[in-house]
């Protein structure tokens, strides 16, 4: 029988790549919060953070603080460079901003959020921000709820059984925290075809997951929101909800 991927996980390599990810949102840490977020020891944590830094994943400041080093950026610009579909998508988002005046955004569905990997922002005076890199919970932008809608069925089936039933958290007051509705919501989104003020679309691959959409910013007009998309997609509201 074959063993599961988890049972060659590496606990130090493990630690390390938690570390690493404590610092998104934040511009340093010391050794002492760290240790504290990461559940270790001190000076296991430094232990770490020696290597990183030696590595130049994470540099120290002046105030003996942390923060991530040169060697980050270099490697999330190789994961651009090196992925097919980032590469592909860039004349696609590129057009989609200059024919909509809205950002455009390309996302996929990693653990029930969806990850955002590019964006191109159209030539206005308001628009909506990038999100590179960002993760988002599916049930709360147009590109996440596409990406379950357009899903296999088990895929919207497990999200079921593993997130919605457990508690939908509100982002704002237009977030449906219902479990039916929002379930209802998914499925209807993933048959129809209709016009949003964010909208997104599946970019056909087998399975499903990969998305790009269009958002408008709320002060955007209702009239100019609605003019905004010139084609119709596969769509759910895209401005967080």
């Amino acid at each position: 029988m074959q063993r599961a991927k988890s049972e060659y996980a590496i606990q130090t390599v493990s630690n390390a790549l938690r570390l690493l990810e404590a610092f998104e949102g934040e511009e340093e840490l010391g050794v002492t919060e760290l240790a504290k977020r990461l559940n270790l020891h001190k000076n296991n944590v430094f232990r770490l953070l020696a290597t990183l830094e030696q590595k130049g994943y994470v540099e120290q400041d002046e105030n003996e603080c942390y923060r991530l080093g040169n060697s980050c950026l270099q490697l999330a610009h190789a994961f651009s460079r090196t992925r097919a579909l980032t590469r592909l998508a860039r004349a696609v988002l590129e057009g989609l901003a200059r024919e909509t005046g809205e950002t455009a955004h390309l996302g996929v569905l990693r653990e029930f959020e969806v990850v955002h990997l590019d964006g191109e922002q159209a030539q206005d005076l308001v628009v909506t921000a990038l999100r590179v890199g960002q993760r988002l919970p599916s049930h709360c932008s147009a590109l996440g709820k596409v990406l379950l809608a357009c899903a296999p069925s088990s895929t919207l089936e497990s999200y079921d059984r593993q997130v919605a039933s457990k508690g939908i958290a509100a982002r704002t007051d237009e977030t449906i925290v219902d479990r039916d509705k929002l379930i209802e919501h998914l499925r209807r989104a993933g048959r129809s075809t209709w016009r949003s003020a964010g909208a997104a679309s599946p970019a056909r691959r087998r399975p499903c997951t990969t998305a790009r959409g269009a958002c408008s910013p709320r002060s955007r007009s209702p009239a100019r929101r609605s003019g905004s998309i010139a084609t119709s997609s596969k769509a759910a509201s895209c401005r967080p909800s």
